[in-house]
């Protein structure tokens, strides 16, 4: 199974989430902008293997948080609306919390965004690496090269709202 990845920066605003991932999902596959320096976490997106039409794929989201703690990671994933239908994504076991809660958004054919926030409820880190969620899509065909998808952007930040 191939892997694609989406990188956080350092984040200045939730302004910047907006315009950064209109432009990022119109020009293609671009890592994010970078803003204060080193790369912090690190979204890992599975594909849907060989599925064959009508089937549907369960596509793991893996984290890495490199050491930071985050509590609300926001991305969208990119996908062609020919090959590929949004059904639904259940949160994983990276996500500790009780507190915890996924939102998806799924108005624009060929994108859904992803908002996993936390309010924390116990002193563990609320995020950690391993399984962030798990997202369900309907293979609706496959010619050509097989379907893929393409990570646009992604923000995370601390319970403190620090963008880290």
């Amino acid at each position: 199974m191939s892997t694609r990845s989406i990188r956080a920066t350092r984040r200045m605003s939730l302004a910047i989430l907006a315009a950064a991932a209109l432009a990022l999902a119109l020009s293609g596959p671009v890592p994010a902008y970078a803003a204060a320096g080193a790369l912090d976490a690190v979204l890992e997106i599975g594909d849907v293997g060989g599925a064959a039409v009508g089937e549907s794929v369960t596509v793991p989201v893996t984290i890495a948080t490199n050491g930071y703690e985050p509590a609300t990671v926001v991305f969208f994933l990119l996908f062609d609306p020919a090959k590929l239908a949004f059904q639904h994504a259940a949160l994983g076991p990276a996500v500790q919390d009780p507190g915890a809660g996924l939102q998806t958004s799924n108005s624009e054919p060929g994108q859904v965004g992803f908002l996993v926030s936390v309010f924390p409820q116990t002193d563990e880190p609320p995020i950690v690496d391993g399984l962030l969620l798990t997202a369900v899509f309907e293979v609706l065909s496959v010619p050509g090269e097989p379907p893929s998808f393409v990570g646009a952007q992604l923000t995370v930040a601390s319970e403190e709202a620090e963008y880290i």
